[in-house]
């Protein structure tokens, strides 16, 4: 009987297509953040420009920037784990090929 060890294959190329897809998403997603973090600058300069609301938004745009900065941060993380875990693999099954 074979186990689900004897059995696994691993796609490099989708590992890595799906990288390339992360970090599409991410700038997409990065690029909707920034614009949106420009509508609510404009908003605290023309329209909230004072107050405890202007504070509260001040922190908020503050919030959102550095959740952009840590989206690719992240994304980043993950292609160097994708790729780290396929030179392992490469080199854990180099004696099979």
């Amino acid at each position: 009987m074979s186990s689900l060890s004897d059995n696994m294959f691993l796609d490099e190329e989708e590992m890595i297509a799906f990288c390339g897809d992360l970090t599409r998403a991410t700038v997409e997603i990065n690029d909707k953040v920034s614009n949106y973090i420009k509508i609510l600058n404009n908003i605290r300069k023309l329209a909230i420009t004072n107050g405890e609301v202007a504070k509260a938004l001040s922190a908020y745009i503050e919030a959102a920037t550095l959740l952009k900065k840590q989206m690719l941060a992240v994304s980043q993380s993950e292609k160097k784990l994708v790729r780290k875990f396929i030179s392992e693999v490469d080199y854990d099954d180099k004696y099979i090929y």
